[in-house]
């Protein structure tokens, strides 16, 4: 009896899927379709919102996130209808394409939500994002996070984020990555399969 317990516990630790982060690198940035940074396509239908999330995944900081940059190059064939920081208290700057928030410090885990938005496809064609340099006051800098403390900000340490995958011609995030043309389909066509 307790052999089978034994080989059941076993089959079944090993017949669950497992699921992993989709950008396997340290201080990593990138949008995806839930937290956790799982999802980074989904298809969804022309004119239905979605709620997607930019992500710090896998942060190499000692202290404390307090602040980031990048910037977020939405598709024309959406519509970005918000954004919102996950932190009351942050104070953003949404100049888009160009973002910079800062925050009372905060702890953070394997993936970290930066900021949330809203976006409806306006038809079925792929829709593709990219995270590219940040433009500022200060120049052109690669998006980055600061790892430390307000109070120490002397002290502070800019860390650059990674946007996934690393070549810049591949998007981020895709919505309805998988758009083709639908052939019409013709009963001769049908038969023709079968000769």
């Amino acid at each position: 009896m307790k052999r089978s317990y034994l080989i059941l516990t076993v089959l079944v630790l090993f017949a669950v899927p497992t699921m992993a982060q989709v950008d396997p690198h340290a201080d990593g940035i990138g949008i995806y379709a839930d937290k956790c940074g799982l999802v980074n396509e989904v298809d969804v239908e022309v004119g239905v919102p979605l709620e997607v999330y930019l992500l710090l995944t896998r942060p190499t900081c000692d202290q404390l996130l307090a602040a980031w940059e990048c910037s977020i190059v939405a598709p024309d064939n959406v519509s970005v209808w918000g954004y919102s920081f996950p932190n009351p208290e942050t104070i953003g700057m949404l100049n888009t394409p160009n973002f910079m928030a800062a925050h009372r410090p905060v702890d953070y885990g394997m993936a970290n939500l930066l900021m949330t938005f809203i976006v409806v496809p306006l038809d079925s064609e792929p829709a593709q994002f990219y995270i590219e340099e940040y433009t500022g006051q200060s120049g052109v800098t690669e998006p980055r996070y600061i790892d430390g403390t307000w109070e120490s900000l002397g002290d502070n340490v800019l860390i650059d984020m990674k946007p996934y995958p690393a070549d810049g011609d591949q998007p981020c995030f895709t919505v309805n990555p998988s758009a083709l043309p639908i052939a019409s389909a013709t009963w001769g066509g049908v038969k023709a399969l079968y000769r």
